[in-house]
């Protein structure tokens, strides 16, 4: 009898941008144009970004690219385009500038706190059509404190006690900036039908949140389910909230590199649906 040894596949990592470079951004949509293999486009906030983990390899898009390698989807490329403070404004502007690129998936984190949000994060990316403003671009880097890769239950959360705003009680009046993007966001997929959109409402670290009381559970499926009238049908969105345990987290809501493994796993599974459909 013959044995044969599994064949490890070795971990993919995804590279982050460390800086907010107009002329990566730039690199990275004609590298997807360019692609003649399926492509997966992250974008998104510091959920996404995987914030949390010191290590790229730590991230959301990292975990899932190892997930294709393993399961032998070779013929998938990944790329990363999200940001840290990503606002529905600044996202906007990003999937404005690369969907021409035509990336065959397009993958979300649709977090609802943004939409209390009073202004953008990043007034450079108002620049990315203008290749002269991108020529001129000065890159800023992207730094975050030691804490961040610590549990959260090693720090102090008091000044929670008694926040006013619960989850999903937010502002989606026709004033609202971020609610106008939004709306922008999901006008601008549907002009890609080809493209599919798997959104995801990320998680959430449950054990914080009801500790300070901070969720009220049917306002917030009310309002969600509010958001998702608003998506054209290439979009998927699926709910991930309460999804993972909540020593994975680094604060509310920013996950430590366990908690990003398991979110690429619910988001590996629903992929499969969704390219199956395709």
């Amino acid at each position: 009898m013959v044995f044969v040894l599994p064949v490890r596949v070795e971990a993919k990592t995804i590279a982050r941008l460390k800086l907010v470079d107009l002329k990566e951004i730039s690199r990275i949509k004609q590298a997807i144009g360019r692609d003649r293999d399926r492509t997966v486009l992250f974008v998104g906030d510091s959920v996404v970004y995987g914030s949390a983990a010191r290590y790229d390899k730590d991230t959301i898009p990292s975990f899932f690219a190892s997930l294709l390698e393993q399961k032998g989807y070779k013929h998938t490329h990944v790329y990363n385009l999200s940001l840290s403070g990503c606002s529905f404004t600044d996202t906007y502007e990003v999937l404005k500038f690369v969907m021409p690129s035509r990336p065959d998936y397009v993958i979300y984190d649709l977090n609802v706190a943004w939409f209390d949000a009073k202004e953008r994060s990043y007034r450079t990316l108002l620049n990315l059509n203008d290749p002269a403003a991108i020529e001129k671009d000065q890159p800023v880097k992207i730094t975050f404190g030691e804490h961040i890769y610590t549990g959260w239950d090693k720090k102090k959360w008091d000044h929670l006690d008694g926040f006013p705003v619960k989850l999903g009680d937010y502002n989606y009046s026709q004033g609202n900036k971020q609610w106008q993007a939004f709306l922008k966001i999901a006008a601008l997929l549907k002009q890609y039908p080809d493209t599919k959109v798997l959104m995801f409402l990320p998680p959430r670290n449950y054990a914080l949140y009801s500790r300070y009381e901070l969720v009220d559970q049917s306002l917030y499926l009310k309002k969600t389910a509010f958001i998702k009238k608003h998506l054209p049908s290439n979009v998927v969105c699926c709910d991930y909230t309460w999804r993972v345990e909540s020593q994975h987290f680094s604060d509310l809501i920013h996950m430590l590199p366990q908690g990003n493994k398991k979110t690429a796993e619910f988001l590996f599974d629903d992929y499969l649906k969704l390219i199956s459909k395709k």
